[in-house]
């Protein structure tokens, strides 16, 4: 499961499905999912996606656009990535980054 850990960890914008392991591993999806809960103790989804958020985040906290950064996880549309980044962050993507400046030069 490590192994899994990190091509997840280290492939957030690669990965735009959870559709597309199966073939990268070489197990079913619901036996790979299986194995990662089990292992982990959360599901591959929620790994998954919590990976893809503090990869939004970061890319957002390092200048990158709300475009660029929908555009460089594979999201379909700007909108379906501002819903979900609101879904899991509880902010619109511009707040989060107007937030994140606010903390980067506050004293």
């Amino acid at each position: 499961i490590c192994k899994r850990c990190a091509y997840l960890d280290g492939h957030p914008a690669q990965i735009d499905a959870l559709a597309q392991l199966p073939a990268r591993f070489g197990y079913s999806f619901s036996y790979l999912s299986a194995l990662f809960s089990d292992a982990m103790g959360v599901s591959l989804r929620t790994y998954f996606l919590a990976q893809r958020h503090a990869y939004a985040c970061r890319l957002l906290a390092d200048g990158h656009s709300v475009t660029e950064t929908a555009q460089i996880l594979q999201y379909n549309s700007i909108h379906a990535f501002s819903r979900a980044f609101r879904a899991r962050a509880g902010v619109s993507p511009s707040s989060y980054i107007q937030n994140s400046k606010k903390e980067r030069f506050s004293p």
